[in-house]
């Protein structure tokens, strides 16, 4: 199957669930995420406050190539009332810092996605999807050292090296635009 015959090819990848036609992601810049977008059902069990769930959209038409970075309210939430009762203020507002750099780092992998296929020709779908694999591979273990070295947040100076490198990252590639709307 080649890219050149017009094929339109659609891939969405989360980060930490399984995507499902029900899910509606959203296209936001990150430092305008707030607590008010985290819409899904509480994972009890678990001792982290929140989870920030994200993905990107690969579309590519004969030579054409769109990638649109998503957040996904309804898969993504926080313990509010946890967080209130156990932590203080400062840290409700440090940990929201700490979600968006997550979303911040899908938007650096479709920004690196994106700039991979412009410069190089995939010739099919099977090609396309090992490319693709390896990107989320990258994300997910970008993503685990990130918790790791900034203690999922509370470890303000690894945290503070993650903004500053990842914002540095996004920086290096502002002239790889990402699609504003959904494709």
């Amino acid at each position: 199957m080649k890219l050149d015959m017009r094929i339109y090819l659609v891939l969405i990848l989360l980060a930490y669930c399984f995507e499902s036609r029900a899910q509606q992601g959203i296209i936001i810049d990150p430092s305008n995420l707030s607590w008010a977008n985290y819409k899904g059902t509480v994972d009890s069990i678990t001792q982290m406050y929140a989870a920030t769930n994200t993905g990107y959209e690969i579309s590519i038409d004969g030579r054409k190539v769109k990638v649109c970075a998503y957040f996904y309210p309804s898969v993504s939430w926080v313990k509010m009332f946890d967080l209130v009762i156990q932590r203080s203020p400062g840290y409700i507002d440090s940990l929201l810092i700490h979600e968006r750099l997550h979303y911040s780092i899908t938007i650096l992998t479709a920004k690196k996605v994106k700039q991979f296929l412009e410069r190089n020709r995939v010739r099919s779908s099977s090609e396309l999807n090992a490319v693709n694999k390896q990107f989320h591979i990258w994300r997910d273990s970008l993503n685990a050292v990130y918790d790791a070295d900034s203690d999922h947040g509370d470890d303000v100076l690894g945290q503070d090296k993650w903004n500053k490198q990842i914002e540095k990252q996004l920086d290096s590639l502002v002239d790889i635009r990402l699609e504003k709307a959904p494709i």
